[in-house]
């Protein structure tokens, strides 16, 4: 199975998140613009991160400037949002299964956006 994981910026429990990622094995790891941190937080490495970081602390991208291949910076004026790209990421990695972390919670328009994604991402599938 071709399983993979993206840290979003919304709200996450870094606490319940160890605890359910503790016995899953991802192939790949996304981290979107301000889930970097939360990634940092739960010692995930990712293999991506995507984003226009316009919400993560500079000095943090800066420590994963050794992935300058694996890092996909989007323009800040787009039709997407951070996390649908790294979906399409995810997919295009011919992913079968994508847990998502953090796509709710701290903005009501990348809420509502990411539940929409939800049917996008099933439909592509």
């Amino acid at each position: 199975m071709n399983e993979t994981l993206i840290i979003a910026g919304g709200s996450i429990d870094i606490a319940f998140a160890c605890d359910y990622l503790k016995n899953r094995r991802f192939e790949h790891i996304i981290a979107v613009d301000g889930g970097l941190e939360s990634a940092m937080k739960m010692n995930l490495v990712p293999g991506y991160i995507v984003g226009d970081f316009d919400s993560i602390n500079q000095a943090i991208l800066n420590q994963y400037e050794n992935m300058k291949d694996k890092i996909i910076k989007l323009n800040p004026e787009k039709d997407l949002t951070d996390t649908h790209s790294s979906i399409n990421l995810a997919m295009e990695l011919k992913s079968t299964n994508i847990v998502i972390l953090g796509a709710i919670g701290t903005r009501i328009d990348h809420t509502i956006a990411n539940i929409h994604i939800l049917k996008i991402a099933m439909e592509k599938m």
